[in-house]
Order: structure tokens, then C-alpha cells, then sequence
């Protein structure tokens, strides 16, 4: 069974049998935060001035790069396309928890499907509703966060599978294998995942990674699908997920033969501020700054940067009611190589700068 459901089931099993010790799911699937001793103060900038601003209109970037040099005795090589949305502005957005989509989803979707759930509260989440049998074992767990997150899981439906072949959630990655004893592919199943998860969030999705997990002893499986969300067509990069400061907003859906059985994510929210970006620093600039801290941010002797685009990098802050911001920032990924045992050992990073002042918002993996 993957294990960010597991988080999930394990979290409302626990909760609705009143186990205190159960965390609050803060699930970061696939991608992990590194240590920021790296990130010193002396990459971060807090300002620029009146000369360095151009407006995000006159911003101009090339469509590819392509160079290498030598620093501090580190190879770095880029060989990367450069993307920019087709919009006409950029914005800092605010997002708060929204009760009412909550209560939506519940009346509209949950309540309908099942009558008998009654509401559960407990310290691992704000808001929860569940079914369970006789002896107290959970059938069906709905839980709902300040943050934002929403989580379900239909324990009767659940199946514990495993991917035949592991696929980071970093790299895009749709399989073409129908999972056993169903008979639609990955696209129909993105399909019916996108057109539930969208009635309730402010985001437009796509997938990043559609997996055909199995149970080969009982025959049967399912699709376990992470969805990555837009908001007004700018692309908000999931490869950033850690806890604290970067949430992870990409959204995870498991459907089987007898239809969804399990999601989790953060997006029963509601934007309640949006404030243009007047003044932004030119690509040139954020690629200096780059370029100069790489060595600082590199692990190995080798760093091959093969993407680099505008997204939005999600913040949130950690008070009772959080506020989610979307920040626009220059996302650049990287392969980090070095020896290790006589071995070569490649790992994926992403850094990602403010297009306002070239703040280091975060170096991630």
C-alpha cells in the first residue's frame, strides 16, 4: 500500500478510536525537505532597487540555456528549457480555510454516499465524520483542517497494493497498465479524479503521476493519482513540499473498479486577498544569483540543471487559523552528483528564488 494513504488511514483509524497519540496527517508524500544550513542569510535578498525592477510585462527570458562552467572545483552544466505562463500579470495570493466548501463537500458528497457517518472530533484534526462497525473498527473516515486539508478514506474498499515499478513524484510519469479487475486506462481515470477534486478547490489540476498498484493475491487494483494544481493558468510547484513554511498542494486520489476510495490534499480553501506584482527582478539578475550560489547549494562535484520555469511556491503560516500565500518564484531543477562507496549517487533538487527580490524560498528534494 503507498504509503502517504497509509498516513491517512492510519491517522483516522486512530483518531476515531480516540487514540491521542495519532499526529495530524502532514503528509509530504514523495518529496522530502533537506536541511537548510546552507540556505545562511547571505542568500537571501531582501530588496532590490528602483534600477533592478522591470515590470512583469517587460520581462524577457530566453527559451532555452545551454552552458557550463567551473566553480569553487564544482561542474555545473545547464541544459534547460525556460518557461514562462502566457499571462498578463503575476500576483501574491492569500487563501483561508473555507467551512462553507467544507459543509458542501459533506452534504453534496459524503452524507449522501454515506447516512449512517456521524461527526468525530479529536486532536489530530479540526473536523471529522465517520462510519465504524460494532466493535469500534473504522469503515469510512472524513477529516477536514484549518490549513486546508481534507482527507478520506473508505477503509471496506481500501486495497493494499504495490506499484510494480517505483516513480518519484517529482517526474512526471502516467502509466500505460490497467490496474487488475478494472477496465479504464490512466486518462478516463484522471478523468473522473479531476472532475471530483475540482468541484471543491479553487485549482485547475493535471496529473503529475498515475501509478497501477495491484493486489495480485486478490486479484484486484487500483490507480493512485497525484494531481498538480494551476491557479489562473500559473502552475504551482508541488516538488517544494516539506511542512512549515512550503506546504505541499498536490493532491492525491486512489481509485479502484468501485470508484474513489481515497484522496487527501490541501484545497478547501478560498482566496481572500490578490495583489499584483508591480515590480519584479529580470531573469538575467535571478540567473546571476544562481549561478553564484549553486556551489554554495551543491552537495557533489557535478550539477546538471535540465528545467527552469515560473510557478507559484505555496507558504503557510503556523497560527490557529492559517493563511496559505501562492508566491511567484523562478523554480530551477537540478541533478546533484557525487561519489559515494566508489559509486556515483545522483539526487534531484529544486531551488526556487522570489521574482520580487531573489529570495532563496527554498532548496528541496
Amino acid at each position: 500500500m503507498n504509503k502517504v494513504k497509509n498516513v491517512l488511514i492510519a491517522c483516522l483509524v486512530a483518531s476515531m478510536l480516540c487514540c491521542s497519540s495519532c499526529d495530524k496527517p502532514r503528509v509530504t508524500g514523495d518529496v522530502a525537505v533537506i536541511s537548510q544550513t546552507n540556505l545562511e542569510d547571505g542568500l537571501n535578498r531582501e530588496s532590490i532597487t528602483s534600477e533592478e525592477a522591470i515590470s512583469f510585462k517587460d520581462l524577457k527570458t530566453p527559451t532555452h540555456i545551454e552552458k557550463s562552467f567551473v566553480q569553487n572545483n564544482i561542474s555545473i552544466s545547464i541544459n534547460a528549457d525556460v518557461s514562462v505562463p502566457e499571462v498578463e500579470s503575476i500576483n501574491r495570493i492569500v487563501f483561508i480555510f473555507d467551512e462553507d466548501n467544507m459543509n458542501r463537500i459533506v452534504n453534496e458528497w459524503l452524507l449522501p454516499a454515506y447516512p449512517d457517518a456521524k461527526t468525530h472530533t479529536d486532536e489530530s484534526y479540526d473536523y471529522g465524520w465517520g462510519t465504524s462497525k460494532e466493535d469500534g473498527s473504522v469503515l469510512m473516515g472524513f477529516s477536514a483542517d484549518r490549513d486546508g486539508r481534507i482527507g478520506f478514506v473508505d477503509a471496506s474498499k481500501d486495497i493494499n497494493g504495490s506499484e510494480e515499478e517505483y516513480h518519484p513524484l517529482g517526474i512526471r510519469y502516467i502509466t500505460n497498465e490497467i490496474p487488475l479487475g478494472m477496465n479504464i486506462d490512466a486518462q478516463e481515470a484522471e478523468k473522473t479524479a479531476i472532475t471530483f477534486v475540482e468541484k471543491y478547490a479553487p485549482f485547475k489540476y493535471s496529473a503529475l503521476k498515475i501509478s497501477d498498484v495491484n493486489d495480485k493475491q486478490r486479484n484486484k487494483g487500483y490507480y493512485e493519482i497525484y494531481l498538480q494544481p494551476e491557479y489562473r493558468k500559473i502552475p504551482v510547484c508541488v516538488a517544494l513540499s516539506c511542512d512549515g513554511y512550503n506546504p505541499s498542494l498536490f493532491f492525491e486520489v486512489c481509485i479502484s473498479a468501485e470508484g474513489i476510495f481515497s484522496f487527501q490534499g490541501i484545497s478547501n480553501l478560498k482566496e481572500i486577498d490578490c495583489k499584483s506584482v508591480e515590480n519584479i527582478m529580470s531573469f538575467d539578475s535571478i540567473m546571476e544569483y544562481f549561478s553564484n550560489d549553486i556551489a554554495v547549494l551543491a552537495i557533489g562535484t557535478d550539477v546538471r540543471v535540465n528545467n527552469i520555469y515560473l510557478a507559484y511556491i505555496p507558504e503557510c503560516d503556523n497560527s490557529a487559523n492559517p493563511e496559505i500565500k501562492l508566491i511567484p518564484a523562478w523554480c530551477f531543477e537540478y541533478t546533484d552528483s557525487r561519489i559515494e562507496d566508489g559509486q556515483k549517487v545522483d539526487m534531484k533538487f529544486t531551488v526556487a528564488y522570489s521574482v520580487e527580490n531573489g529570495r532563496v524560498m527554498g532548496k528541496f528534494f
